[in-house]
């Protein structure tokens, strides 16, 4: 493509005036700021700050108020110093000239257009393209640029325009005016400007030079300018408007505009009516309340020693905290206070001498604190009663013996501090039943021996202290499945290491000082190794081993470790680890036997943090090394690079003169200067331990692109991080350099040298001939021969346009010519990004030309240099064939020349004329040719610029591997790929990540982001001109045409058929989109990938699109890991944060977007700052609505009723269960069931465990749009979710509330007690979930008729109001309430379907059920108060899940239970009352699963089976001395208790004992699943099994002989362990069953079946031929040994895994988990390898046996048999031969 320029010379006149214009206009001197006033104290303020002699790079923040001048201080400066930059640019107004949170964009797009305006004005080219966030970095780091961001008020601005510092080139500055510090501290601007409010004198001056055009007051006007500057409060925006205003105006005019006097607006003549009372009469009058205690929340009274007795507390109903710390001569709380019903906190710690407390106010607190209450000696309340505490306090009660054993019945407790409690003896088992309790603090329990078996229960259980105790660990710890903090530090008696424990969940172990700890159970030696299960703690971020002094080595360790404390371990010697996290912190303080091996693997290690390890020298790994604290380093080349890595050691002096402690914390800060003095940077480490004799090492980054010294001069410091220690510094021995490695350097060794002390390579090479002659024919046709045309016009101006583009060129003006170029001028060529090749008629005349283009040629070939041929007035053909007066230069020129050199420089001319590029000819416009050269030239830098916007993303690089998988690169196929997910979970930044990665391999590429709200559909539009419009856009900008026609829809297909192309349409969500831009495959050419976002699922289907890939919430490592990127630009938190980062987490639910705002939002905030703002957004997380801006597009685009769908989810139906959700809300919606699936479409609800879910965004988004349906006036929104507002509707007896249908009052949100007829106006009101405190239970009284749902758990009434109608209810819960019965009379319930009474104890009696015909489900476990059920239960024909377990009260079922013919799941655990079940329960004909686990007195079941029962489950069903059930006809799954004791025995009829054959029926159970016949001695036979069966247990079933059954399901078990009367029959059987699982039973040794066989643990495989095949699969088998090594138990579960090795190359085949392992008996399983990539001859087989606790048990012998079925189809059995290693050569034939 040639571009040719020819104008007119009217149009070239024109061009040359307005240039001319431009430049008048800029040399005009400028008196804008001259004489305003104070700005010459401003700018000299300044001057500290700015540094303009430095060549630092700095950002300065101007920061204050709006309108006090911020704008004009950085304009003044602009005006002073932009001459002094390369570049210079304002950006002004950025807040509203370029919003940067505009709802029509996603962050990405945002930036990117932001970094093009910038570039934009910056550059002056106004059609500049910005591909990605690399290009300012790549265009300005070698720029000196003068910036100014004015009214920043996003970080994200800062981030597109300015992000790093490295961005620019040395002494560039960077100004930003700003009203918002956070912003600030965010991006780490530490140079800031806070302009203040102007003194009085310069307010005046301002006020008059805008009122009056002078400094001074006109004569008059003196007193009234004065009170108009103190009205307007000196600040400069109010002086300029109301100078303005005045100005011109006459005294009088002054006189009256001016106000004299302020009004009240509030109440004047009720002070106590106002918000605020200033005036000393209003405010005594105020404090005259005789209503004060009802208002009085908060009471202080601690350090009241002569304290004996409370105050009346009779009416302060709204006392909310009490504290009576060290209030030590109280000893009792009087009763009154039990009217304190609002009561939350109290605080008693030290109050020695308390004795009572009464139970009323005991009942509702919720934290409650005896800290330090030495006398206790047991707890002086029922502690079952405190039912709504979360947090308990008995710290350092020494006396205290016990805890309360009802604690059980705490049932919210969340935290029970024990600390400190050196009389506890036990804890009582009942602890394991506090179902919420999460931290558990029992440090220096000195007196506690052991821990119950039922810690394990505490399946909320999360952190558990347990330093400096005696205690040994129950093995039950092992289901604490999210324990994430344990410490254990100083536990000098425990013996056992912890492999029970649940290693997937800890965050933190805390080992040190285990002075007693045993390796393994039987071995009491002192610690010498780490157990390796510590390496299989995959989410171990903190290890601590301090103290253990017999430690010797260290196993491999989980990569996710960020520190390692291992101090004090004097005999460590070995690390048998690497550390491959670069976060890492290692501490080996004092580890004085560490060798010289280990020593250099922690110096190597990698880390961002620090290393610590005994030395008394600087190693001499270091490459520059000195005594002392400073050290020079020299540098062998330049330029170095952008960024040089070092790694620094230093050792402290020996002695401590300067009171050094022993666990010091230090700040180390080194200093880098060059040697000429000038400061490039410093690094500073925080070090917590710090001793003499030991070494310290950290990593550090010194920016070294523009250094141009060859010494870099390091200083070290050491000095204390304690405050009060400040300034102090230590003594450092010596210090030490070493190079890490070179970061962006040059790539190649060709590009090491340097070009007269250049930079890193240009922008652009230029190639020109030097002593061009042109002539010029004049009017007057006179010729003039001008030399040097073209260099000193054409050449310059091109050159000074690049240079106004901030485009740097390489001219070889100082380099001698010569006939051959040298070094300087290769490098030259190969370090630049552009050549420009200027050919001209002459340019072949010069052999250094011809030369130059070869190597520029050779450089486009090699590295894909971009080259850009420039015709001046030359016709390019003659170039290319060597023709005209060209080719005549080039003739002469070759002349005598090597004929190889020739064909180099022809090949060369012809290539680079075959070149797209621009043609000059005769009479052109070369102005605007030129400015076209310029700006084709900046798009070609911007295109080429480095991306690295999306290196390192937290989870990244497994998203690409996941849609590696399906976008399948490598195939030819057309494919179309979706990517699904709801909004804000990242699908848009996976799309450009694999766009930013792959669009360079196609021909074409787009991506048309934010689709669904940039490309609006117009309600009038038809069909069709929507998709003519689309298309037009979509092939727009793929094929960069601005003024496309596209006459039909056939034009996409037309002109990318035969095309391979990218295109990613973002946000997709109406089909018609798709259908117009990529409806077909057939579209597209060969290769051609199409991504769509979206999160509609609907629309991929309705496209056709089966590749599609769900974008799932990232796991909580990750979420935090991008948390901790935006609030703290790194992946893990800083120091102190890490509960508040995991808790912000927690908040937004993971959800990527929301991540992202809250990172930035915390960014820059301290601790302190982080703590106050917590609490704000659990009740608000979106601060700014950006989040809600992103979100709401997605309800905005639902119809009116899935918009009410989707309110009524949000505002109260997430977490419910779907089939709940979906029969209450039948009758309020159309099809309930097909907007719910709509809205799992539209990804804005999803389903897990069968609840409702709705990420945290979405479900406070839904409670905003329902909170803005009236904001000030509460009763006029359809649900009410807020505590306050709740309060304000049922306090409220006038108005009318008739909108609310919902009302939700969330735990821990209580409201002031309200009156009995709190819900009479509510009239509406259908959905009450009341969980916090305040409302009267009386109120149910005046409860709407409409009510569908109430949720009100601890419900505290014996009985419901007898005014209360529930005929219209669906779902009552009133879990753990005090009712006693539901109400006196019988109540209509033809509505109900769920009753959920569990836990209410007091419970004697149900209503009558008789018209209860849709009840579903009935839940009454607990409820041991509970003597029967009424007779009308089989009346609720439609009954599914009846639950009674432990109500231990109930002695039998009614008769009539057996109409309830749909009941599927009866569960009666616990029941120890029951004696016995009624015949009819085989009635139930849909019975599916009955629970009689611990019916401990249940005799008999009826005989008559009328089901099949899928469940059945037992244990413990004695009664006592071991009697057992006489009667149960069928055991169909024993699931729930899998240790059942091998004395128990289930029978089929009379006895157990006598019982030989099952009777065949058991084949008809057609989903049985396990069959358990442990202990049937006398079993014979069984008969044929279902094929449903997955497990069969016959252990100890010593009798049985035959098996006349087989076993198809290929995921079975058996267990025929010690069935020692099995015949060969059923043995052979058993082996050739195939089994995914495994199956056992007894032998002594390996059957000879088995073609290979051997004694020990592993055997080798000889093949005859290879390739073998893709897989071969083989039946393995392993027998346990008798040794006395295998310390097996009763019930042992074990490991089975199989290592197979070829050619040196080991792979884990196989990993089986077998329940029962057992001496005697044979384990049998298959392993299936995949030998396609096998080359060597031989197989080696590796068995071995690994318990719960990682103790390898020894194998006695194993064999291989190999399966010839399958996937070996290909070759014969004679193919392989099979080896016995224990029989030397010996062959025996394959079977």
């Amino acid at each position: 493509m040639i571009i040719v320029f020819r104008e007119t010379e009217a149009k070239m006149i024109e061009v040359i005036a307005i240039d001319v214009s431009n430049k008048l206009n800029n040399f005009a001197p400028s008196s804008d700021f001259n004489g305003l006033i104070g700005m010459e104290s401003y700018t000299t303020e300044m001057e500290p700050l700015l540094q303009l002699d430095s060549n630092e790079v700095r950002k300065i923040g101007i920061l204050g108020p709006l309108g006090i001048g911020k704008t004009t201080i950085a304009r003044y400066l602009f005006n002073q110093h932009s001459q002094d930059f390369q570049l210079s640019v304002f950006m002004d107004n950025i807040k509203r000239n370029y919003q940067a949170a505009a709802a029509f964009s996603d962050d990405y797009s945002v930036m990117l257009d932001l970094q093009k305006q910038f570039m934009s004005q910056l550059t002056n080219e106004a059609c500049i393209k910005v591909p990605h966030l690399g290009v300012v970095k790549d265009r300005l780091k070698d720029k000196k640029v003068l910036v100014v961001l004015d009214d920043v008020d996003q970080l994200i601005q800062l981030e597109a325009m300015a992000k790093e510092t490295c961005w620019f080139g040395p002494g560039s500055r960077i100004i930003i005016t700003t009203q918002n510090q956070k912003i600030l501290k965010a991006s780490g601007i530490n140079h800031i400007y806070k302009v203040n409010l102007p003194s009085n004198d310069a307010a005046l001056q301002m006020f008059c030079m805008y009122a009056f055009g002078q400094k001074d007051p006109k004569d008059g006007f003196t007193e009234l300018a004065c009170e108009v500057r103190s009205l307007v409060g000196r600040l400069p925006l109010g002086l300029r408007v109301m100078g303005s205003y005045f100005r011109g105006m006459s005294e009088q005019d002054w006189i009256e505009a001016v106000p004299r006097k302020i009004m009240r607006e509030q109440s004047d003549s009720e002070p106590g009516n106002r918000q605020f009372l200033n005036d000393a009469i209003d405010v005594g009058e105020g404090l005259i309340d005789d209503k004060a205690p009802l208002n009085l929340k908060w009471m202080e009274l601690s350090y009241t020693n002569c304290l004996k007795e409370l105050p009346d507390f009779s009416t302060a109903t709204n006392l909310y905290e009490l504290d009576l710390t060290h209030s030590s001569s109280l000893v009792k709380l009087s009763s009154p206070i039990g009217n304190a019903i609002n009561l939350q906190n109290l605080n008693l710690s030290h109050c020695s001498d308390l004795v009572e407390i009464p139970s009323s106010i005991i009942t509702n607190l919720k934290s409650l604190d005896f800290y330090g209450y030495s006398s206790l000696v047991e707890v002086p309340f029922n502690i079952e009663e405190v039912i709504d505490s979360i947090y308990i306090n008995l710290s350092y009660c020494s006396s205290m013996v016990e805890v309360p054993s009802s604690t059980e019945n705490a049932i919210n407790l969340q935290e029970l501090n024990l600390n400190d409690c050196s009389s506890l003896v036990e804890i009582p088992f009942s602890i394991g039943n506090a179902f919420y309790l999460q931290k558990l603090n029992m440090s220096y329990c000195a007196s506690l021996v052991e821990l119950p078996s039922s810690t394990g229960n505490t399946s909320n259980f999360e952190e558990h202290d347990l330093d400096h105790c005696r205690v040994e660990l129950p093995s039950s710890m092992r289901k604490l499945g999210g324990l994430s903090e344990l410490e254990l530090k100083e536990c000098s008696k425990l013996e056992v290491l912890l492999a029970s424990i649940n290693l997937e969940s800890l965050g933190e172990v805390n080992l040190s000082d285990w002075s007693l700890l045993k390796n393994y159970p039987e071995n009491s030696t002192d610690v010498q190794e780490t157990d390796p299960w510590i390496g299989r703690i995959s989410g171990l971020r903190k290890l601590v081993q301090s103290g253990m002094e017999k430690l010797e080595s260290l196993p491999p360790l989980p990569d996710s470790l960020w520190e390692l404390d291992a101090d004090n371990g004097v005999s460590l010697e070995r690390l048998g680890s690497s550390f491959s996290n670069p976060d890492i912190n290692l501490s080996f303080l004092n580890y004085l036997k560490l060798n010289q091996e280990e020593k250099d693997l922690i110096i190597q290690t990698p880390s961002n943090e620090y290393a610590v390890f005994p030395g008394g020298e600087v190693p001499q790994c270091f490459t520059y090394r000195s005594s002392g604290s400073s050290l020079t380093v020299k540098l062998n080349q330049m330029p170095i690079g952008t960024s040089t890595k070092f790694k620094a050691c230093i050792l402290c002096a020996g002695e401590d003169k300067k009171g050094l402690r022993e666990w010091e914390r230090a700040s180390v800060c080194c200093s880098i200067t060059t040697s000429g003095g000038i400061a490039l940077s410093s690094c500073l480490k925080t070090i917590e331990q710090f001793l003499p004799g030991n070494l310290y090492t950290f990593e550090f980054e010194v920016e070294t692109d523009e250094v141009t010294s060859t010494e870099l001069v390091f200083e070290f410091e050491v000095g204390y991080a304690d405050l009060i220690k400040k300034g102090k510094t230590l003594e450092i021995k010596e210090c030490g350099i070493m190079l890490v490695n070179m970061i962006e350097s040059f790539g190649n060794d060709n590009s090491s040298g340097a070009i007269n002390g250049a930079r890193d390579g240009f922008d652009v090479f230029v190639s020109f001939e030097a002593s061009n002659t042109i002539s010029i024919v004049m009017n007057l046709k006179q010729t003039l021969k001008i030399e040097q045309y073209v260099r000193t016009n054409f050449l310059s101006h091109v050159l000074k346009e690049l240079r106004n583009k901030g485009i740097d060129s390489f001219i070889d003006n100082d380099i001698e010519r010569s006939k051959l170029i040298g070094p300087e001028l290769v490098e030259a060529i190969r370090g630049s990004r552009i050549a420009i090749v200027l050919l001209s008629r002459n340019y072949a005349s010069s052999t250094w030309c011809l030369n130059e283009l070869v190597e520029i040629m050779k450089c486009r070939e090699e590295f894909g240099q971009t080259v850009v041929p420039l015709f001046y007035e030359l016709d390019p053909t003659d170039v290319k064939k060597q023709t005209g007066d060209f080719g005549k230069v080039l003739g002469k020129t070759c002349r005598g020349k090597e004929k190889e050199d020739i064909q180099r420089w022809k090949g060369a001319l012809t290539e680079v004329s075959q070149i797209a590029g621009f043609h000059s000819a005769k009479g052109e416009n070369e102005a605007e040719l030129i400015e076209y050269i310029a700006t084709d030239v900046s798009k070609k830098l911007n295109l080429s610029a480095p991306c690295s916007d999306f290196d390192g993303l937290v989870g990244m690089e497994s998203r690409m591997a996941e849609m590696r998988q399906v976008l399948q690169l490598d195939s030819d196929e057309v494919r179309k790929i979706g990517i699904l997910g709801p909004p804000g979970i990242g699908k848009t930044t996976i799309a450009r990540s694999l766009f930013n990665r792959h669009s360079q391999d196609f021909q074409l590429s787009v991506f048309m982001d934010n689709i669904k709200r940039k490309f609006v559909i117009m309600a009038c539009s038809d069909d069709y001109s929507v998709k003519l419009d689309f298309q037009k856009q979509f092939m727009s900008q793929l094929t960069n045409e601005t003024g496309i026609k596209i006459p039909h829809l056939g034009v996409a297909k037309d002109r990318l058929k035969d095309k391979k192309v990218l295109v990613v349409l973002d946000d997709v969500d109406q089909l018609v989109q798709l259908e117009a831009m990529a409806k077909e495959t057939s579209w597209f050419g060969p290769g051609s990938r199409i991504i769509i976002t979206t999160q509609d699922e609907k629309v991929l289907k309705a496209s056709g699109i089966d590749h599609i890939h769900r974008v799932n919430l990232p796991s909580d490592d990750e979420a935090l890991q991008m948390f901790c990127m935006y609030a703290f630009d790194q992946k893990y938190p800083k120091d102190g944060f890490k509960k508040l980062a995991c808790e912000v987490r927690n908040l937004v639910g993971g959800l990527p977007l929301g991540l992202r705002v809250m990172g930035s939002y915390f960014r820059g905030m301290s601790e302190q700052d982080w703590r106050e703002a917590l609490p704000r957004l659990k009740i608000h997380l979106d601060q700014n609505g950006e989040i809600a801006g992103i979100l709401k597009f997605s309800y905005d685009a639902l119809n009116d009723e899935d918009k009410r769908l989707f309110l009524h989810i949000a505002c109260f139906f997430s977490g419910e269960p779907v089939e709940m959700v979906e029969r209450c809300l039948e009758k309020c919606f159309q099809d309930v069931r097909q907007g719910l699936r709509v809205l799992s479409e539209k990804s804005l609800i999803y389903s897990k465990s069968g609840l409702i879910m709705m990420s945290t965004l979405l479900f406070q988004l839904g409670r905003q749009i329902v909170q803005k349906e009236s904001i000030s006036e509460p009763g006029k929104r359809q649900f009410l979710n807020d505590a306050i507002d709740i309060g304000e509707v049922l306090s409220d007896d006038k108005a009318g509330n008739s909108s609310v249908i919902g009302i939700d009052l969330e735990w821990n949100k209580d409201i002031t007690w309200t009156s009995e007829r709190a819900f009479e106006r509510l009239s509406n009101l259908q959905f009450i979930r009341i969980l916090g405190k305040g409302v009267n239970p009386l109120s149910m009284n005046y409860i709407s008729r409409k009510l569908k749902v109430l949720i009100w758990p601890m419900f505290p009434m014996p009985c419901f109001p007898s005014r209360f109608n529930p005929e219209f209810l669906v779902n009552l819960f009133v879990r753990n309430s005090n009712l006693e019965k539901l109400w006196e009379e019988n109540k209509p319930l033809k509505n109900i379907k769920w009753m959920d009474l569990a836990l209410s104890r007091r419970l004697k009696e149900l209503p009558d059920l008789s018209t209860a015909i849709n009840l579903y489900y009935l839940d009454l476990s607990y409820c041991s108060s509970l003597v029967k059920l009424p007779s009308s239960i089989g009346n609720a024909t439609n009954l599914e899940k009846l639950s009674l377990n432990y109500c231990s009260s109930l002695v039998e079922l009614p008769s009539s239970i057996g109409n309830a013919i749909n009941l599927k799941t009866l569960s009666l655990k616990g029941c120890s009352s029951m004696v016995k079940l009624p015949s009819s329960i085989w009635n139930i004909v849909n019975l599916e699963e009955l629970n009689l686990e611990n019916c401990s007195n249940l005799v008999e079941l009826p005989s008559l089976l009328r089901s099949e029962i899928e469940k059945c489950t037992k244990s413990d069903c004695s009664r006592g001395s071991g009697k057992i059930i006489d009667r149960l006809p069928i055991i169909a799954g024993l699931l729930s208790n899998p240790q059942f004791e091998k004395n128990n025995t289930i029978t089929y009829s009379e006895s157990s004992t006598n019982i030989e054959e099952l009777d065949p029926w058991i084949g008809r159970i057609l989903r049985l699943r396990r069959l358990v016949l442990s202990g049937m001695r006398k079993l014979v036979s069984l008969p044929q099994l279902p094929d449903s069966l997955l497990e069969l247990d016959a252990e100890n079933c010593e009798s049985l002989e035959r098996l006349h059954c087989s076993f198809p399901n290929q995921d079975i078990r058996l267990n025929f362990a010690n069935c020692f009367q099995l015949n060969q029959e059923a043995r052979d059987l058993i082996i050739q069953t195939p089994t995914n699982k495994y199956a056992v039973f007894p032998t002594e040794k390996v059957p000879i079946c088995f073609s290979y066989r051997s004694s020990g643990s592993s055997l080798t495989v000889k093949l005859n031929r290879l390739p073998v095949g893709k897989s071969t699969k083989f039946k393995a088998c392993i027998l346990c040994s008798y040794d006395e090594e295998n310390n097996f138990g009763l019930w042992e579960t074990a490991s089975v895994f199989c290592t197979i090795t070829f050619g040196g190359n080991a792979s884990i085949a196989c990993n089986k988990r077998v329940e029962r392992v057992l001496p005697g008996n044979l384990c049998t399983f298959e392993v299936e390898v995949e030998t396609e990539e096998v080359t060597s001859t031989k197989l080696v087989f590796d068995f071995g046996l690994l318990n719960l606790d990682f103790k390898t048990w020894k194998i006695k012998g194993c064999g291989i048999l190999q399966l010839l079925e399958g996937p070996f189809e290909d070759f014969e059995p004679s193919d392989i031969e099979l080896v016995r290693e224990d029989d030397g050569d010996e062959r025996l034939p394959l079977l």
